[in-house]
């Protein structure tokens, strides 16, 4: 959710902007909280499944977040989407993998962690410099 939003929102549902930035506060800790705990539980599922499932949940609680009426329904709509969040990202390296040739997994694996921690590099550099 871009922060710019958060006026909109407390307009719309006539509460302050620092209520409304509690979606993000509450967003980022189910996302944080839940990822492994939410992998524990749905590693039993297919792989395919758990991906096409996870991704059609996501649009369906966008949607539900598009559609809000409620300041209760948008929250809700929102855990639910930072809790298919979590297990998207859980699962995003396994499925690029399984689309590359046994032969340059390795490769890919090397190339995928370098281009990570660079954007953590730059996240840390570009904020520190904020601080």
């Amino acid at each position: 959710m871009p922060i710019g939003l958060l006026t909109d929102i407390a307009d719309n549902f006539h509460i302050t902007e620092a209520h409304a930035g509690v979606l993000i506060t509450v967003y980022s800790w189910i996302v944080m909280l839940l990822s492994l705990p939410l992998m524990l539980l749905l590693n039993k599922i297919d792989f395919k499944r758990l991906l096409l499932g996870t991704i059609a949940l996501f649009g369906i609680f966008q949607m539900l977040s598009a559609f809000s009426a409620s300041y209760g329904m948008l929250m809700i709509s929102r855990i639910g989407v930072a809790c298919t969040h979590s297990v998207f990202w859980s699962i995003a390296s396994p499925a690029a993998v399984s689309v590359v040739s046994e032969k340059f997994r390795s490769i890919y694996y090397i190339r995928y962690q370098k281009y990570i921690w660079r954007l953590f590099y730059y996240v840390h550099s570009g904020v520190w410099h904020l601080i």
